[in-house]
C-alpha cells in the first residue's frame, strides 16, 4: 500500500521527514512518495532516516511542481525542479514551457502526474496530453476534484491513475492506492508499470461522512482555505460517538475550568 502525495516541514507540512515515515508506518503503509513543494530535500532526508535505521519501508524520490495555476506531481528525480521564475511566490506556467519541463523530466527518466485537477480553462485535459503528462491523480485527500471524470478520462486515454492524500497534517490516512508488483524490485518504474496497465487501486477512504455537505459549493481557493476546513471539523463533530463526545465534553470543560481560575 503506498501514499502517492505527501508533504513534510521541508515545505509546508506538519512532520518531520523521518515523523512522517514513523505516521505511515503506525498506519500500515509500505511506502511513499514524499513530494514536497518544489524539493526533493524531504524524500532524501525520509530515505536517509529509513536506511540509517534500517527500517523496512519504500520512499520514492517525488516533488509536487507547484505553478499557481497547476500543480505536478513529478515522480522518480532526485534533483529539485522549480516553477521558471520562482521567487518565494508562485507563478503561472504557459503551455510552452510545461512542454519543456515534462520532456526533461522525461529524458532524465521521471514520471509526471497532474494533482487535484480542478479543470482551470489555461490547461484542458486535452492539452495536458499533448504536453506529454503520464496521467491524473484522480482522488485527493484535501481537495475536491471530479474523481469519476477523470478516471474515465484517465482509462479512455491509456492514462495512469494515481491517488494520493496530498498530506499535511498527521490524522488517519484517507488516500493510498493498492497495487501488487510484477517483480521483487521496488522502484518507481515497477510501481507506475503496474499503473500504466491499469493492475492496481486507488482507495478513497470517508473518515468523516458529509452530514452537512459544504464541499459541492466550494470551487474557490478561498473557499477551498476557508469553508473546507469549517466544513470538516463540523462533519468530524457529526461522526463522534456518545463515548467520544462525552470525552470532548470533558476536555472541553477542563479547559473552561482552568482559564477561569488564571
Amino acid at each position: 500500500m503506498l501514499d502517492l502525495h505527501s508533504h513534510t516541514t521541508v515545505s509546508d507540512g506538519y512532520l518531520s521527514p523521518s515523523q512522517r515515515i514513523d505516521w505511515y508506518i503506525s498506519q500500515g503503509i509500505n511506502g511513499a512518495v514524499i513530494s514536497d513543494h518544489n524539493s526533493t530535500m524531504g524524500a532524501q532526508l525520509a530515505t536517509d532516516y529509513v536506511q540509517k535505521n534500517k527500517i523496512n519501508f519504500k520512499v520514492l524520490f517525488g516533488q509536487e511542481y507547484t505553478a499557481s495555476n497547476l500543480h505536478l506531481n513529478i515522480i522518480g528525480l532526485k534533483e529539485s525542479i522549480s516553477p521558471k521564475q520562482y521567487s518565494g511566490f508562485f507563478k503561472d506556467i504557459n503551455e510552452k514551457d510545461l512542454q519543456s519541463l515534462i520532456l526533461n523530466v522525461k529524458n532524465k527518466g521521471g514520471v509526471v502526474f497532474v494533482n487535484h485537477y480542478n479543470g482551470k480553462v489555461d490547461f484542458l485535459k486535452e492539452k495536458l496530453i499533448k504536453s506529454g503528462i503520464d496521467g491524473f491523480e484522480i482522488s485527493n485527500g484535501q481537495a475536491s476534484i471530479a474523481e469519476v471524470n477523470i478516471r474515465d478520462f484517465c482509462i479512455i486515454n491509456y492514462l495512469s491513475c494515481i491517488g494520493g492524500s496530498d498530506i499535511h497534517l498527521n490524522y488517519e490516512l484517507n488516500r493510498f492506492i493498492k497495487v501488487k508488483l510484477k517483480t521483487d524490485t521496488f522502484n518507481y518504474r515497477s510501481v507506475f508499470s503496474n499503473l500504466k496497465d491499469v493492475e492496481h487501486e486507488v482507495i478513497r477512504v470517508d473518515l468523516y461522512p458529509e452530514k452537512i455537505k459544504f464541499k459541492k459549493y466550494i470551487s474557490s481557493d478561498l473557499g477551498r482555505s476557508i469553508i473546507l476546513p469549517i466544513s470538516n471539523f463540523l462533519n468530524y463533530l457529526l461522526n463522534l460517538n456518545n463515548l467520544q463526545l462525552l470525552s470532548w465534553w470533558i476536555w472541553s470543560f477542563g479547559v473552561v475550568w482552568i482559564v477561569r481560575r488564571i
